[in-house]
């Protein structure tokens, strides 16, 4: 069985992947509402009842929906998340969690947590968020070998050792947040841009020049990057896109795809091993 990977939806007003394979499910980050999330399961055939877990990336908005982290206190779904973002989740939220009696299981940092089929495992990213910020690598044995994803979606910047957390990846979902021109012209006070440039979002070349290290270091190339968290006022997918595949076909990696996630949309659905190409699952995740 292949292990599939579907952003359901990502930008500043919303953020949701979805990854499933064998008998596991999981949603990384859950930033829309129950209804929304529901409609992306039943596409892909799958309800509340087949999801293993949820993993919360950090505890900013456009991550969590108040009315999704009941639903998935309902169906006994765990929320699991390193210590100091589950922390952070109980202050904010302290309410609804032991109202509904959300199960929040901390994910210790390089530690390897089982989920049936799939092995998940934290990095933490620099962000400014209460608890800290994360990404996930998320493993699945198949054929010839254990296969990965890795997904980030909020990064101030790239430090010197981010590139190894993505490096062996099949698949990495990347934010690809603005284009720097856009940004500036954009009309946005100044300490909200100086925060976007500093600790906030990669920009597009940020985002490109990453991919670039880490595929220096990878043995094996990814089939594709899936940009996400684009931002609705200063990016574009057209800029995105053309900037990640100028970048990679400049530094020699022309055979590694390039996807875009939408912000109210379900992505290109890929999966790996590859079982569609990819003209074909993105016509079946527009279905």
């Amino acid at each position: 069985m292949p292990l599939h990977v579907q952003v359901l939806g990502s930008s500043s007003g919303g953020n949701c992947t979805l990854l499933w394979g064998g008998n596991s499910a999981i949603l990384v980050d859950f930033g829309f509402g129950p209804q929304y999330i529901g409609e992306g399961l039943e596409r892909n055939g799958l309800g509340w009842s087949s999801i293993t877990a949820a993993l919360l990336t950090h505890i900013h908005y456009d991550h969590i929906d108040f009315f999704t982290l009941k639903r998935l206190a309902q169906h006994g779904i765990p929320l699991i998340a390193p210590a100091g973002v589950l922390q952070a989740l109980r202050r904010q939220y302290r309410g609804p969690l032991s109202s509904s009696g959300g199960i929040l299981e901390p994910l210790a940092k390089s530690r390897v947590r089982e989920l049936d089929a799939l092995r998940v495992s934290a990095f933490e990213v620099p962000h400014d968020a209460p608890g800290g910020c994360y990404g996930y690598r998320v493993e699945f044995a198949a054929p010839g070998g254990t296969r990965q994803v890795a997904i980030a979606t909020d990064l101030g910047f790239a430090d010197n050792g981010l590139p190894l957390e993505f490096a062996g990846s099949d698949i990495i979902v990347l934010e690809s947040n603005h284009d720097p021109d856009m940004l500036e012209n954009s009309g946005r006070p100044e300490w909200l841009k100086k925060r976007i440039r500093d600790v906030g979002h990669l920009s597009n070349d940020q985002s490109a020049e990453l991919m670039g290290r880490v595929l220096s270091l990878s043995a094996l190339h990814p089939r594709a990057v899936l940009l996400a968290h684009l931002s609705q006022e200063c990016n574009t997918e057209p800029i995105a896109h053309k900037s990640m595949r100028s970048a990679l076909d400049g530094f020699g990696f022309g055979q590694v795809g390039v996807e875009v996630s939408h912000a109210v949309a379900p992505s290109v659905r890929l999966s790996i091993p590859d079982d569609l190409p990819p003209q074909v699952q993105r016509r079946l995740s527009q279905e």
